[in-house]
Formats: structure tokens, C-alpha cells, sequence
């Protein structure tokens, strides 16, 4: 019979006569050092597994909502209500889908937003990713409930019930159609993050196109005269510019003071 023996690692494999026995060397193969997973929300699952809800939740809701998705428009840029506006079960549904894609993509965003402006923050965010992105869309659903809390005040002081109306529902519209135009941008930063700069550039440029159209519809709804210019300002700074700025140093220290634990 022949017997097989096992060489050394690095030993070549050969084949010894003994007279009657044949003795076969067989070389044990060299092990691989592992490769490191990357550290990015792509590689997380709990990261991907928040990312797929929002777009599961939109996509679900979509065959009995379709509806308000295609009156957008009108809730954008028409001032005047229509003569019958049917609010129903199905459009809170979708509307709800809509909000918190916003929220999730919205939240994805500022993880990257952080990443690349404060490079000393990432070992950080990369302990938990997350947990960091979980944070970062909970900030974001902070940040709308507040804006929709100042847009309900601004339309009860400066105007009626139906002027109130229209402006929110811009401002739900806008907020929804945000998450569904970041969607590319967040599929493109997580298989390629070396567009994070371009990307981050698009969605500033997105957000600051939707702000406009619903700062347009709002000063087409309460401008009255010369008066109302100053009210105008003072709305700008405090709907759309302080808030904004709070958010951001709030993240900031947030990552700063409390991920870090």
C-alpha cells in the first residue's frame, strides 16, 4: 500500500521509490491573510437594511397612492385649492412612505456630509455605522416635524385657512419629491464613495431648488404689500436659514460628544 506523508508548507511535492512502498509528499497549500471589510454603510447591514425600508415603504404604498404622486405638481406650484381636495387613507400612507424615504436618504446624506467635512469625526462614525445613521435620520425627522411645525404657526398668524392649506401641502410635496430625487445620488455614493464631493454638491443643489420652489409658492400666498417684504425676510431667517444652521452644529456635536462614548 502507499503511504502518504505530509512535507513541510513550502516543500515541493515529490514521489519517493522504497523499494516495494511508494512514499508521496503532498504539499499542504499556504493560507491567505484575510481582507478587512470596508468600514462604509454599503457593508452594513443594518445600514442597507434602513436604506431598503424607506424604498420598500415607497414602493408598497405606491399602487393605492399613486395619486398624490401625480398631483404633486398642482401641490407645488398652484396657490389656488381645487374645488374638492380628497384626502384619503391611502394618500396618508403614501405620504407617510414618501416622508421617511426623505428621512432615510436625507439622514444617509448627512453621514457622508460628516465624513467629508469633518475627516476627524469618521473613525467614529465608522464604530457604529448604524447607530450613526440612525442618529443622523432621527435628526432628520426632528428637523421636518419642526419645519412643519413652523410652517402650521406662519400660515395661522399671515393667513386663512385656505391659504394655510396650500402652503402645507407644498411643503409635504416638496419634502416628498426630495427623497425621491435623492435616491440615484444615494445608490451612486454607496458603490462609488469617491463621488462623494460630486454627489454632495448634487444634493445641495436639490435641496436648495426645492427650498426655492416652496419659498416662491409662500410669497405668492402672503404677499400683500411692501409690508409683507420685511415678513418675508424675517421668514427666511427664521423657517429656512436658522434652523438649517442649528441642525448642523447640533450634528456636529452630537458626533462630537455622544458617539464617541
Amino acid at each position: 500500500m502507499p503511504r502518504f506523508v505530509y512535507s513541510d508548507i513550502n516543500a515541493d511535492t515529490t514521489a519517493v521509490n522504497t523499494g516495494s512502498d511508494t512514499i508521496a509528499t503532498i504539499e499542504v497549500p499556504t493560507a491567505h491573510t484575510g481582507i478587512e471589510r470596508p468600514h462604509t454603510p454599503l457593508h452594513s447591514n443594518g445600514a442597507m437594511g434602513l436604506v431598503l425600508t424607506g424604498l420598500f415603504l415607497v414602493l408598497v404604498s405606491y399602487s393605492s397612492g399613486y395619486k398624490y404622486i401625480s398631483n404633486l405638481w398642482h401641490n407645488m406650484f398652484k396657490v389656488k385649492m381645487r374645488d374638492f381636495e380628497d384626502h384619503t387613507v391611502d394618500e396618508t400612507r403614501i405620504l407617510t412612505a414618501l416622508i421617511s424615504n426623505t428621512c432615510i436618504t436625507m439622514g444617509l446624506m448627512m453621514f457622508y456630509a460628516v465624513s467629508y467635512c469633518h475627516n476627524e469625526l469618521i473613525p467614529i462614525l465608522q464604530r457604529n455605522i448604524t447607530g450613526a445613521l440612525g442618529a443622523f435620520i432621527g435628526i432628520a425627522v426632528v428637523y421636518y416635524f419642526s419645519q412643519l411645525a413652523l410652517y402650521n404657526l406662519l400660515a395661522y398668524v399671515f393667513g386663512d385657512k385656505q391659504q394655510s392649506v396650500s402652503l402645507l401641502n407644498g411643503f409635504k410635496a416638496t419634502q416628498s419629491l426630495l427623497g425621491l430625487l435623492l435616491l440615484p445620488l444615494v445608490v451612486i455614493i454607496l458603490v462609488n464613495p469617491q463621488s462623494t464631493a460630486a454627489v454632495l454638491i448634487a444634493t445641495t443643489a436639490i435641496y436648495i431648488s426645492i427650498r426655492i420652489i416652496l419659498i416662491s409658492k409662500g410669497f405668492r400666498i402672503f404677499y400683500t404689500d411692501f409690508r409683507s417684504t420685511i415678513y418675508f425676510i424675517l421668514y427666511l431667517c427664521a423657517v429656512e436659514i436658522v434652523p438649517l444652521c442649528i441642525i448642523w452644529a447640533g450634528t456636529i456635536y452630537l458626533c462630537s460628544n455622544f458617539l464617541v462614548k
